[in-house]
């Protein structure tokens, strides 16, 4: 509990995560890659698959003419007075009826849908947009609503006359090519999610990748830190591993100097306990220590194997998400009297440890 305590309130290190986050930084590219992939391939399937039909647009204008001493015409006729006027019962009866006397049979709610009229800047000119599924049905619903249109400036007293001004020919409503864009939305999004699930993966890590946090999270003392063999070690890594090693020789050899025999855990997996961990063969020739490796007991005989030896030291693998687990082993030491003198940090990253600590073997 103490040790679950001590990692909930830690301060963020956030050298140590920058760091970290650096060596998955292939992760956050390729999920800025798949979030581009993702995006794009979105975009297309809305705007392709499930686009519907290919729409058409037909667009005209009228001249409006009003009548002399109507003063408030100018201001009720608006873009959106216009716009439910052409909906309303007058001209679409009249638009519905020169459809049928054209010989066309189309919906009232498909007729009323398609159109559209609006006021752009003066109020003498009306704009009327028509779009429909085919040109022809395009050019059909505008030629009636024109007649309505006409025939509705003669009826009402607030007009002369309305008057066509131009006419165009339908064309295909195209979708703009957004794909690049939606690439890119994709991929912030992918960018975004990757380092903030990193960050929030470390910080919510409860490994141990640093000797501080075993002394502040257990309260172990830490002899020392012991890397792994790894093909791409520059020379710079095997440097700051010679030196490690021989820190950690010189703590074992201080601290437990008079000791006659002192037992090595690793902390791993209970199911893999029996599998003795190598690294430890590097301390075996400190002077007057007898380090032996163990595993964790599982029975009262191999306690009291421990219980006869000075101390035990507990062998951390470095990163291996196993916070609770030497709490775990801890717990049950403690619960046998068997004494933990400390621990080592084993199986490291050398070239983590060597950027955390800024190369202080060439200060």
């Amino acid at each position: 509990m103490a040790a679950e305590k001590a990692f909930m309130g830690e301060e963020v290190n956030w050298k140590k995560l920058l760091l970290l986050l650096q060596q998955r930084i292939w992760i956050i590219a390729m999920l800025g890659v798949a979030g581009a992939v993702i995006g794009s391939s979105l975009y297309l399937l809305i705007a392709v698959v499930f686009a519907g039909p290919t729409q058409y647009e037909l667009e005209g204008g009228f001249y409006i003419q009003f009548a002399d001493g109507v003063l408030d015409a100018h201001d009720y006729y608006n873009a959106y007075t216009w716009n439910s006027v052409v909906h309303q019962d007058k001209i679409l009866d009249a638009t519905m009826k020169a459809l049928e006397e054209a010989g066309v049979v189309l919906g009232r709610e498909y007729v009323s849908n398609s159109m559209q009229a609006d006021i752009l800047s003066d109020v003498r000119y009306l704009t009327l947009k028509v779009t429909c599924d085919t040109p022809e049905y395009a050019t059909k619903i505008f030629d009636a609503c024109e007649t309505a249109i006409i025939q509705f400036g003669l009826d009402m007293d607030e007009f002369d006359a309305i008057s066509v001004t131009h006419q165009q020919q339908p064309h295909a409503m195209l979708l703009p090519d957004m794909t690049w864009r939606a690439g890119v939305i994709g991929t912030a999004i992918g960018l975004i999610l990757a380092f903030f699930g990193l960050m929030l993966s470390y910080v919510a890590d409860d490994s141990v990748f640093l000797q501080e946090e075993l002394q502040d999270r257990y309260d172990l003392f830490a002899f020392g830190v012991l890397g792994k063999n790894s093909k791409k070690e520059t020379a710079a890594d095997k440097e700051w591993n010679e030196y490690c090693q021989k820190e950690c020789r010189m703590n074992l050899e201080y601290r437990l100097k008079g000791t006659d025999k002192v037992a090595f855990i690793p902390v791993v997996d209970f199911v893999k306990n029996g599998q003795q961990n190598d690294m430890i063969s590097v301390q075996s020739d400190a002077r007057q220590i007898q380090i032996e490796s163990y595993s964790m007991p599982r029975n009262n005989e191999e306690f009291e194997q421990l219980r006869n030896c000075k101390g035990i030291i507990l062998g951390v693998p470095y990163g291996r998400k196993n916070g609770k687990l030497i709490s775990k082993y801890m717990d049950i030491l403690q619960k046998q009297d068997c004494a933990v003198l400390g621990a080592i940090l084993i199986d490291a990253d050398m070239r983590f440890q060597r950027r955390y600590y800024q190369d202080i073997t060439k200060r």
